[in-house]
């Protein structure tokens, strides 16, 4: 829980559909999308028309609180997160 994300407990086994408005192809792309939006918020379409929507720098911040608070030592599962160092490092190039 966070200021952040509250109103939103209830959407639990939903899967996501879209982030602002480009269809989600698997987990990979998800988390491309989000780590990569470039918009001030963050628009995702669930099942059932549910739609959260976070300022996305606030979402950031808020990561790093939530994430600390629960002592999880990371924001995404190693593989992933060696793909988006993988992106950075070659958009760098």
């Amino acid at each position: 829980m966070d200021d952040i994300n509250a109103g939103y407990e209830r959407l639990a086994e939903l899967q996501v559909k879209n982030v602002n408005g480009i269809e989600i192809k698997n987990l990979k792309h998800l988390c491309q999308l989000v780590e990569n939006c470039s918009r001030e918020s963050l628009r995702i379409d669930l099942d059932d028309d549910r739609v959260v929507a976070l300022n996305y720098e606030s979402a950031r911040i808020a990561t790093s609180r939530i994430l600390e608070r629960h002592r999880i030592p990371s924001r995404m599962s190693i593989d992933l997160l060696s793909e988006q160092n993988s992106l950075l490092m070659d958009s760098a190039e």
